[in-house]
């Protein structure tokens, strides 16, 4: 009787050191990137020590020092600010979030609120951070 042999290697791979690579590679993606958690524009927030956590997927109204407003990160007069608005869907007016620098003039701030609310957004939220902790007099060798 003959006994047939099999000369053909059973080739399997090992995917262990290939997930093993993947994993590694999106640790290091995820540690190495930055993100961008405020628009486009750079500004000096006011601080208020009760500022709270906001999602930053909102519709953004911006008003620089400059008294220059941005939609989003486009600059835009108050007629464009209005237009913009005006095409926003009910979801979205729900989200809109105003934020400035923190010495822009409060007559700027209250013309922007003005046009947030003609266009039907009565609820808009500002932006604030939360500020630095002080030290305590007492603590540093005071009186």
């Amino acid at each position: 009787m003959k006994f047939r042999r099999q000369l053909k290697p059973q080739v399997q791979p090992d995917l262990v050191p290939m997930i093993d690579i993947v994993f590694q590679l999106v640790v290091f993606f995820m540690v190495s990137s930055t993100f961008v958690v405020a628009p486009g524009i750079g500004l000096a927030l006011p601080e208020s020590t009760t500022e709270e956590q906001v999602s930053m997927d909102l519709v953004q109204v911006t008003v620089a020092r400059d008294g220059t407003l941005y939609f989003q990160e486009e600059a835009v007069d108050a007629q464009g600010l209005a237009l913009f608005l005006s095409g926003l869907s009910e979801s979205q007016k729900q989200r809109v979030i105003l934020q400035g620098e923190a010495d822009v003039p409060l007559q700027d701030v209250i013309s922007v609120l003005d046009i947030l609310r003609a266009q039907g957004i009565q609820n808009a939220s500002i932006l604030a951070k939360n500020p630095a902790p002080r030290p305590d007099p007492e603590e540093e060798g005071g009186q």
